[in-house]
């Protein structure tokens, strides 16, 4: 059995270059300052995880290039700052849902991303 984060990772940005504006998170008793929610929910959840434990970050094309791999991002790619917390990070490329058959496909994709017995925080 393991821990699993599931979480979506947005295309935005801004028009400024500067990617998603910097937000202050509750989570718990804890205030997380970051441009990203994932990076705030992972702090604030899963500090205690093992190697066992995952994050798996479902990324559209646009996604992956805007706000995870994107080197003219000022405030930071999301893979960079997961990266440096002590935690696993899988990522699962998806479609972008604009028809019935991409919908099924990333609903596999999520299936297909668990195992039997994981305990799962799912950020909607």
């Amino acid at each position: 059995m393991a821990r699993k984060f599931l979480s979506f990772l947005g295309a935005g940005s801004f028009s400024n270059g500067k990617g998603y504006f910097d937000s202050k998170y509750r989570v718990k008793d804890k205030i997380i300052q970051t441009n990203f929610v994932q990076e705030a929910l992972i702090k604030g959840l899963c500090g205690d995880w093992t190697k066992n434990d995952c994050a798996v970050i479902f990324l559209t094309k646009l996604a992956r290039e805007t706000n995870w791999e994107n080197p003219n991002n000022k405030n930071g790619r999301l893979k960079d700052k997961l990266n440096k917390l002590n935690i696993n990070i899988v990522e699962v490329d998806i479609c972008d849902g604009r028809n019935d058959d991409e919908i099924y496909e990333i609903y596999t994709k999520i299936y297909d991303s668990l195992d039997e017995n994981d305990e799962i925080i799912f950020d909607i």
